[in-house]
């Protein structure tokens, strides 16, 4: 997960500790979107970039646990 935050760009929550549950998430602040000319549009196109990147890491990272077992 350390690997996908550094070659993504993504952040990460309790990585380092082996209690707690970890994540890594992708985030942009809401000013941002609120700053140009069609939020919508941007905030839709963010969701839409970060779901076809998610697909690009399952493929490359199909080793880490991604259902529900």
């Amino acid at each position: 997960m350390k690997d996908i935050c550094e070659k993504y760009g993504w952040q990460q929550l309790g990585l380092e500790d082996p209690k707690c549950w970890s994540r890594i998430f992708r985030e942009k602040s809401l000013q941002y979107f609120l700053s140009t000319e069609d939020h919508v549009s941007e905030i839709k196109k963010f969701f839409l970039e970060s779901l076809d990147e998610l697909s690009e890491i399952k493929k490359t990272y199909s080793e880490l646990p991604w259902g529900a077992n």
